[in-house]
């Protein structure tokens, strides 16, 4: 019965951010009026743009998220340790006051105006992606409560199938052991380069770029999650290794570092979810790999797209091994990101986005 109301609920998520989707293009934030405020190098904004960054779609999206995190709370008798939302929460709050007295003070601050812009943007992305960070974390541990059948074999048996051999990859990234070092480096970065970009985009000027970040982020790890509880996995190596403690040349097995939690919510009577360690759970589609494609296409056409790509895609290359991917994962995962960029990329407020620099 429990499973049955969580998939109900999901397939009504699903839904309904196609039709927001759809709706947002005709109730658009960025309305067709000339910029308020324009730098002769970079984008200008609007009032509008400014009073509620990234826009209503993607808020609309992060409630309907925390809407199913209450559905799923319920449903699944779960435990939130509520005290580890509080840093979340706070900086979310402490961020768009901020923003709220830079708007206020903004005629009296002395303060260049683009600088002044840009300062206000931040703050407000700052405070939806942590809002969405805490939210998404909840739903994809929750979701991963669910024990649906462990898909490391159909996963394995579709890399086999593609021609695609993951134990070729180990090998050859063990011939080179130099290698491993940059890889997990970037693997473990993610996070913070996936808030730097958004910074750097909103700092060099890219405001609607920012926006677009942060759309189809949202959008592309709710999908991601939606379809990643239905396939649980226990990693790559632990598929074609066993069981085992370590790896050699390795101080514990690579990619398998969710396999704690993963289990326990899977055995426990009443979930517990604890924000301070939530590793990602989703195997198929690989978030990493989605999240690298959009980097990419979010520095499209800019100085930095080459800085950019060279750490997207070795981050992106360390997936299969620190990540615990397999190829089929990846593949899922740049269809994902590619698709969702392209629907939310024909919204009347991204015309020509990529095309103007």
């Amino acid at each position: 019965m429990r499973r049955a109301v969580v998939l109900d609920s999901i397939a009504v998520i699903a839904v309904t951010i196609e039709n927001l989707s759809d709706a947002a293009s005709s109730i658009e934030l960025e309305k067709n009026i000339s910029p308020i405020r324009q730098d002769s190098h970079f984008e200008g904004i609007t009032q509008d743009f400014l009073k509620l960054f990234p826009g209503k779609l993607p808020y609309s999206i992060l409630l309907m998220v925390i809407f199913a995190d209450l559905l799923l709370y319920i449903s699944l008798s779960a435990e939130i340790e509520f005290l580890t939302l509080v840093p979340y929460f706070f900086l979310s709050l402490v961020s768009l006051i901020f923003a709220k007295y830079l708007d206020l003070r903004d005629s009296a601050l002395s303060i260049q105006v683009r600088i002044l812009d840009r300062l206000k943007i931040v703050l407000k992305g700052i405070a939806f992606i942590l809002l969405a960070l805490s939210s998404l974390r909840i739903l994809n541990h929750l979701t991963m409560s669910i024990a649906f059948p462990f898909a490391d074999s159909m996963l394995a048996k579709s890399d086999v199938a593609l021609g695609l051999n993951w134990l070729a990859y180990f090998n050859f990234v063990e011939t080179y052991p130099l290698l491993k070092i940059p890889l997990e480096t970037a693997y473990v970065l993610f996070d913070a380069a996936s808030f730097a970009g958004f910074i750097l985009l909103v700092l060099c000027g890219y405001f609607r770029r920012a926006k677009f970040f942060c759309e189809v982020f949202l959008i592309a790890a709710t999908i991601s999650i939606s379809i990643g509880f239905l396939f649980p996995a226990l990693s790559a190596p632990i598929h074609f290794f066993g069981m085992v403690d370590t790896l050699p040349g390795y101080d514990k097995v690579p990619g398998a570092y969710h396999l704690e939690h993963m289990m326990a919510l899977r055995a426990a009577d009443t979930p517990v979810v604890n924000l301070f360690s939530v590793p990602g759970l989703v195997t198929f589609p690989s978030f990493h790999t989605a999240g690298g494609v959009i980097l990419i296409i979010c520095f499209l056409r800019t100085k930095l797209v080459w800085p950019v790509s060279a750490y997207s895609l070795t981050m992106i290359a360390s997936a299969p091994i620190f990540g615990g991917h397999y190829f089929i994962d990846q593949i899922a995962g740049a269809m994902l990101a590619t698709a969702v960029c392209m629907l939310i990329a024909k919204r009347s407020c991204y015309t020509r986005l990529f095309t103007d620099f």
